[in-house]
């Protein structure tokens, strides 16, 4: 193991000044100048020693780790070493660069000085933050690592996003505590504050729930309150720039007290002029506020490298610079390396180590070239002057005096608890009211379903006097569970869409688990009662259950306990998970396993002992007795049977369920109890897990590369040559460029009128530039070097030069603001208008745009570059290979498959041989239900995150007429099929030979075909779901009405006799129906086995020709429909994608 030290000086601010504007902080530089030199003394911080353990690749890395995870593989590990013998320091008030190439440790070096290493990792070494050690103070409330992605809630306004992280953060209580201790300090040294500063200070200092002061102010420095009340946004949704929203991760972290910042990789999808604007504004809030802040960048241009004012350089491990930026060239000349003209500083620091292009840069001509490690220049930077400075100032005695109180963060959260829990609570409630559109659907939702529920049972066909007529209010009663079970389904995508902006927060310390969770149990109560009271309206009376009020409220509190218990399971499931598919695909498994053994599907009495522990722990048990027994237990059902007892007894008997009333409010108890373990485990699922790792990199096992060794490795060049006119490559032709192998064209436009925002369009040679409102404001020749430009610009009075040196880019971006146009009076569009070069580039079109002689008018043939066959097969190439690499989609469905499998076969063990009783009947057509519906439920609930995540990718690539709807959509349906009929195979051969049907080749062969018909309609059902709706919430929401539907007119619940004519359409529409009809059909329809039941008595075949509807004749037809629905589901799919846009951006 190597050693690995860093050392690095933190001092956070503590001055009135830092807090003010630019002009307040000149009026107050009389409190810098009376600090002594022991109040500027630097902080020590030693790290770490790093090791990381190698990752597999992506498949591999996930089979691993489940294998890893049930003790059946006990993976080969290798070490790594990220950072070797570094130290540093970082200064306060000045903007520090960390620079390196990628896997250079630059994460790492972050990582370990936030303390936000993972815990597995091995370390050494010591960090301090002024002369404290990290176990001494709070590190994760006094400095911030802002990561490469922006996590954020897009329903949010940039105001209200940092309005909640300064009260979370207490931005007046910090401001405060400064008060107080600068008002101390000033008494002591003799100091008057500036009247503007002191007041500037107690106004930030007053509490406020809204529009904070410290808000506004943060906003300013950052330059976002030009678009503060603007929605922060989504990947659908238009929000802010990518430069705003990078702006916005870091405004959450310092409208705090944090003052000391490791930014890494901030400019990662920006482009060189944003990411110069926003380390320019890093740069005012260092300078002014007196921060420290370390940021990592990956090729910085030259502008932005020169507004550092320090630099750390890493390679390797290893730091082989650290100093002042200035004197880093200095440095390297002194080893032999010298920067080449036209070539940036950056660029040059990042390749100098590499075996690669390090020769280039070598410039000592008294001694031959030798590659120089990283390990060397790094023992060359210690023995240099600004290694020994760096090693003197370590060396200095820092026992964290002389620095104010709160600089360092002591305790775990900056507000007492119920003002934690009053802003958590404030922003679930701004969030509902943001989501209202998806509440009030729901809420529409299911009053339609109570109305379909309601007619399909309606009262004037039931009548309460026997058995066959309770069964059916019994079906009735169940499906109401289920249903309002099903709502809660909708919980998992919006619980798991919040989860990385809580996990960023909660590791930030903003707030604990628990205030972020009850806000959101709370509020969610009123919702539940809100679903429970319409459902109950709607049914109760339709429907013609017991008429009495007092069993009415008693439906009605039963449905509300179920539906928070619901909301609970799936709010838990979701933060276990912390998953999309991963999620739907447990949240399909737990209701597999409690409705299976709820006491409807499966009777008490028929429950196998080996699932009697499953029985009794399942909520709908206790929601099935609840409900039974209010039901049943009335007067009505008091009437003596001809079977004995009376006839709400002997339903309740059949199905195992209790005659004591007291079980309904046992039910209740154990409901409310469930949502209450259920709501607790969420938060301790909130607290202790983290987010879902990625695979890490491969180190192979059978080389190592060393400097100076040979990889037993091949290495791969690949090398690009101009074509000659011929087509031939030439060999050893040096001449640069290429021959274009089409003609070029020129395209002119002429006074266009278009009311979209357009920055800029680069083109080779020439530019177009605009600004707000679609005007040009120069348009023309670029130049050699972009010299035309610049003297175009140049020319205009008032315009200052560029810089030498300086990215004419980021300067023409610069000088053509509306400030700088508002600073020199003049309009740059009028300015262009009446310039010579308008004329120039006005002639030219008027010249471009006569064809020459001897052209052809431009035209293609297609639209697309490619014919829609190869459309095809590049669209399928691409989809297997994405489906290949997602095992958290393909892995985890087919391990649910099998799971199921397992469970169904577990619980249904040997019911298909028992066919004497009319019960054991209905106990196989229970199995053959489950098993349609809820394999199908989880195709269709799991496919929907990942379609949803290809929309996005496709309707970018659709812009660019990449291909064409149809071929897209062929290939999105053709990948499914090899992993359907996986998923057939293994479900299928399972649950058949477990459940133990009759054995005919031909009837297994039909199980198969209409297990994978199923799986194959839900599948596609689900695409097309996200096809048609703007969010994945919301097609989770559309998607759990049609299951409900589906599975109250299937012919379980209610069979197709009892059906009202005027819903009879509905059940020849739905897909489940003609699985069920056509499965059970091709097993029991031949069966000539003798049953007696209530009011039957007759063949199996009888039976579900005069109870059913079902003849054995229509296998065929049922095999034909479903088929029909495939290719249904799919077509809608094709069409909406091509017709239907709901990216708003």
């Amino acid at each position: 193991m190597r050693r690995v030290e860093v050392v690095q000086v933190v001092a956070l601010n503590n001055t009135r000044a830092k807090h003010a504007c630019t002009d307040a902080a000149r009026q107050h530089a009389q409190f810098h100048d009376c600090r002594s030199r022991r109040d500027r003394k630097r902080d020590m911080i030693s790290w770490i020693d790093v090791v990381l353990a190698r990752g597999e690749g992506i498949f591999l890395f996930h089979m691993q780790s489940l294998l890893t995870f049930f003790w059946l593989l006990r993976p080969k590990r290798n070490t790594l070493t990220i950072l070797d013998n570094v130290s540093g320091a970082i200064k306060p008030g000045r903007m520090t660069l960390l620079l390196g190439p990628p896997g250079s440790g630059k994460t790492t070096l972050l990582l370990a000085l936030a303390d936000k290493l993972d815990s597995s990792l091995k370390r050494n070494g010591d960090v301090t933050y002024n002369g404290i050690k990290l176990d001494k103070f709070v590190v994760q409330r006094t400095s911030a690592y802002i990561s490469q992605t922006d996590n954020h809630i897009g329903e949010l306004t940039v105001r209200e996003t940092l309005d909640f992280a300064a009260r979370c953060q207490g931005a007046s209580n910090s401001w405060a505590e400064y008060l107080k201790d600068l008002t101390k300090l000033e008494k002591e040294k003799n100091i008057h504050p500036s009247p503007e500063i002191d007041a500037f200070m107690k106004v930030a200092s007053v509490k406020g729930s809204k529009n904070n002061l410290a808000t506004d102010y943060t906003l300013k420095v950052l330059g976002l309150d030009v678009c503060a009340d603007t929605m922060v946004g989504s990947d659908m949704v238009r929000g802010v720039s990518g430069g705003q929203k990078k702006r916005v991760t870091t405004g959450e972290m310092i409208v705090g007290p944090r003052k000391t910042l490791f930014m890494d990789e901030i400019s990662t999808g920006l482009d060189s002029s944003t990411t110069y604007q926003i380390v320019k504004c890093m740069l005012n809030f260092v300078h002014q506020m007196e921060a420290t802040l370390l940021m990592s960048l990956l090729q910085p241009a030259p502008e932005t490298f020169e507004l550092f004012d320090d630099l750390i350089l890493l390679s390797e491990g290893h730091i082989i610079y650290h100093g002042p930026r200035k004197n880093v060239l200095e440095f390297f000349e002194s080893i032999g390396f010298s920067l080449p003209p036209r070539k940036g500083v950056a660029d040059f620091l990042q390749e100098v180590t590499s075996r690669k292009d390090q020769e280039q840069y070598w410039s000592n001509k008294h001694k031959p070239y030798v590659f120089v490690p990283s390990s060397t220049i790094a023992e060359r930077f210690r023995e240099s002057e600004y290694g020994k400075f760096v090693k003197s100032s370590l060396l200095v005695p820092n026992d964290g005096r002389g620095f104010l109180h709160s600089s360092l963060a002591r305790t775990n959260y900056a507000v007492s608890k119920l003002d934690l829990l009053s802003a958590c609570y404030s922003r679930e409630l701004l969030l509902i009211s943001r989501h209202r559109f998806l509440y009030i659907f729901k809420t529409c939702q299911v009053a339609i379903i109570g109305f379909i529920t309601c007619t399909v049972f309606l009262r004037t066909r039931l009548h309460p006097v026997d058995e066959q007529n309770g069964r059916l209010y019994l079906s009735c009663l169940f499906f109401g569970l289920t249903h309002m079970m099903f709502n809660g389904l909708a919980e998992l995508p919006i619980t798991i869409s919040r989860l990385p902006v809580f996990y960023k927060q909660r590791d930030n310390l903003f707030y604990p688990a628990w205030a972020f969770s009850f806000p959101s149990w709370l509020l969610r109560i009123p919702y539940s009662l809100i679903e429970a009271s319409v459902w109950s309206c709607v049914v109760y009376y339709p429907v013609g259950f017991a008429p009495n009020v007092r069993r009415f409220f008693r439906f009605m509190l039963l449905s509300f306990s179920i539906h928070q218990m619901a909301v609970g399971l799936f709010r838990f499931m979701a933060s276990i998970a912390r998953d999309f598919i991963v999620a739907n695909t447990f949240g399909a498994a737990a209701l597999l396993v409690v409705f299976l053994l709820g006491g409807f599907i499966v009777p008490k009495n028929e429950v196998k002992p080996w699932w009697t522990w499953g029985y009794w722990i399942s909520p709908l048990t206790y929601g099935q007795r609840a409900i039974g027994v209010n039901e049943f237990t009335d007067t009505r059902w008091r009437k003596m049977s001809v079977y004995g007892n009376t006839v709400g007894d002997n339903i309740l008997h059949v199905y195992g369920l209790s005659t004591q009333e007291y079980w309904y409010w046992i039910g209740i108890g154990v409901l409310l109890g469930y949502s209450i373990i259920f709501n607790i485990g969420f938060t301790l699922a909130l607290a202790f897990l983290n987010p879902l790792g990625k695979a890490q990199a491969v180190i192979p096992t059978d080389s190592e590369d060393k400097e100076g060794s040979k990889t037993t490795n091949p290495t791969v060049q690949i090398k690009i040559v101009p074509e000659t006119s011929n087509g031939m490559a030439e060999g050893n032709s040096h001449k640069r460029g290429m021959t274009l192998p089409f003609q070029p064209l020129a395209m002119t436009f002429h006074n266009v009128n278009y009311f979209v925002d357009m920055p800029k369009v680069d083109i080779p040679y020439l530019l177009l530039l605009m600004k707000r409102g679609g005007l040009v404001i120069y348009g023309g020749s670029l130049g050699v070097n972009s010299q035309d430009m610049i003297d175009y610009f140049q020319r205009i009075n008032g315009v200052k030069p560029m810089p030498d040196g300086y990215n004419p880019a980021t300067w023409m971006l610069e000088i053509s603001t509306p400030a700088c146009e508002e600073a020199l009076g003049l309009d740059f569009t009028t300015v262009y208008r009446n310039s010579d070069t308008f004329r120039e580039v006005e002639a030219l079109i008027q010249r471009l745009s006569v064809p020459a002689s001897g052209t052809e008018p431009l035209r293609f043939v297609t639209q697309f570059p490619q014919d829609k066959l190869t459309q095809f097969k590049i669209c399928c190439q691409k989809q297997f290979l994405v489906y290949w690499r997602s095992p958290q989609y393909n892995v985890v469905r087919l391990f649910f498959t099998i799971i199921s499998a397992l469970i169904i076969g577990s619980i249904f063990w040997n019911a298909g041989s028992k066919r004497n009783t009319e019960q054991d009947l209905l106990l196989v057509m229970g199995a053959l239900y489950s098993a349609c519906i809820f394999i199908g439920v989880n195709n269709a609930s799991s496919v929907q995150p990942v379609i949803s995540i290809e929309r996005t990718v496709y309707y970018r690539e659709r812009a660019s007429r990449m291909y064409a709807s149809l071929p897209y959509a062929a290939a999105q349906g053709l990948v499914e099929i090899p992993y359907l009929i996986l998923q057939t195979i293994l479900f299928g051969v399972t649950t058949f030979f477990m459940i133990h049907y009759e054995w005919n080749f031909g009837k297994f062969i039909l199980y198969l075909v209409f297990m994978f018909l199923t799986l194959a309609y839900f599948t596609f059902y689900g695409i097309m779901a996200i096809g048609l709706t703007p969010s994945q919430h919301l097609a989770a929401v559309l998607s759990s009405a049609f299951y409900s539907l589906w599975n109250l007119l299937s012919g379980f619940l209610i069979p197709k006799p009892k059906i009202p004519g005027w819903w009879l359409w509905f059940y020849y529409i739905s897909p489940v129906a003609w699985t069920l009809r056509g499965v059970i059909s091709s097993q029991l329809g031949d069966v000539e086995t003798m049953i007696i039941g209530v009011g039957f008595q007759g063949t199996v075949k009888e039976y579900l020709k005069e109870s059913l509807g079902y003849e054995s004749s229509m296998t065929g037809p049922s095999i034909a429909v479903l088929l029909a629905f495939c290719l249904l589901f799919f077509s809608v799919y094709a069409v909406s994608i091509k017709v239907l846009n709901f990216q708003k951006r």
